[in-house]
């Protein structure tokens, strides 16, 4: 079931849609042409960067639109010629994409979705060779815009910039790649999320002490970002809190139990372990429990999963910092909408999402918002 507004009649609200563009159709094509005293096929052509057409003479039209206030009513073309927009979106594979799900389909819920079609694209986790491989495939089917979570971005910038060159708008969530030509990015604040992250444990520690870091992967920039404002804070702040190691543990939790398992078996001291995810907390507590560490050690990650907070209520996980995956979803689905249906652009570079930190008095209270459908 998804969250967010009723859909309605289907009916009505075609008509709404209809009533509205005609409203709003004011200036033309025709209008454009007549003014410059050009042909209405050289504007067309134009307006929608199609050969045959110079750079100056682009130019002229183009500025002569905005004069002019014309919008393209592209919503109108596809509502009478029945075609639909193809959009993809392509993520990995845990209960956080769950949540970015549902936020995509309810933007969609209260329009004239059965224009937009959805194709939802999964990798098991971050995984840049596989997400490349579907990007291509995606973009050699047509379609018109891309969700995406660049698993690497050295390896993806070319291919999200070739997408765009095709006229294919591409967003990406959740973790960016903000030196390819993508349209915006919409997710948290990763460098201020690690720092939150490095006050947290910093003040847990009361300044001392010694932790291991388990990153998911260092690649991803969301991650790295994680880390290394993290790190910046523990210098700047609390020089007598060590990293002892840090370690990958590729969303795995059985992966972050074998890490801090063995780690424990070698160094018997450990005050605190920091996770750049929500993958890893559970395997995190397990070994913990098997070194009668369990709530001794400061436990602090990301994202609101049903097992992190049952650890926070039990108090293993001392504190866990949400991204609001749903929001996530929602924006991401508006901007693309937006830029291909509307022809406006995002209202910014980059949209982040809140950003929450769960402790064990507040987080029943911030689950049950973080499932309410955002104001935007």
């Amino acid at each position: 079931m998804v969250r967010g507004r009723k859909s309605g009649n289907g009916q009505g609200r075609l008509q709404r849609f209809m009533n509205r563009v005609h409203h709003r159709r004011n200036t033309t094509i025709r209008d454009i042409a007549d003014s410059l005293g050009i042909s209405r096929g050289t504007v067309d052509r134009a307006i929608h960067n199609r050969k045959g057409v110079s750079a100056g003479t682009r130019e002229r039209v183009m500025k002569k639109a905005r004069e002019l206030g014309y919008s393209p009513n592209r919503l109108a073309q596809f509502l009478v010629t029945g075609k639909t927009v193809d959009i993809a979106f392509i993520t990995p594979k845990d209960p956080l994409w769950q949540d970015v799900k549902e936020g995509a389909h309810s933007f969609l819920a209260g329009l004239a979705d059965h224009i937009i079609k959805i194709q939802w694209y999964e990798t098991n986790v971050h995984d840049p060779q596989r997400e490349a491989a579907i990007l291509q495939q995606v973009l050699d089917s047509g379609v018109q815009g891309i969700g995406l979570a660049p698993a690497d971005t050295t390896m993806l910038t070319e291919l999200i910039d070739r997408a765009v060159e095709n006229n294919t708008a591409i967003v990406t969530l959740n973790t960016d790649a903000a030196d390819s030509r993508r349209l915006c990015f919409v997710g948290q604040d990763s460098k201020s999320a690690g720092r939150l992250a490095g006050e947290l444990m910093g003040k847990f520690l009361m300044g001392r002490g010694r932790i291991l870091v388990i990153v998911a992967f260092q690649n991803v920039m969301a991650h790295r970002n994680r880390l290394d404002s993290f790190r910046a804070v523990l210098r700047e702040r609390f020089p007598e809190v060590v990293i002892e190691e840090i370690l990958e543990n590729h969303d795995s939790e059985e992966e972050a139990y074998r890490l801090v398992k063995t780690f424990l078996e070698r160094k018997k001291t450990l005050d605190g372990v920091y996770l750049t995810t929500g993958n890893g907390p559970a395997g995190t507590v397990r070994a913990l429990q098997e070194a009668g560490l369990e709530g001794k050690v400061r436990v602090v990650c990301f994202d609101f999963f049903r097992e992190i907070v049952d650890l926070l209520k039990r108090g293993w996980v001392h504190a866990a910092i949400g991204q609001d995956p749903y929001r996530q979803g929602y924006q991401t689905m508006k901007v693309l909408y937006d830029y291909i249906i509307e022809g406006r652009e995002p209202p910014a570079d980059i949209i982040y999402t809140k950003m929450d930190v769960g402790l064990q008095e507040n987080i029943d209270v911030l689950v049950r918002m973080d499932r309410t459908e955002p104001v935007i």
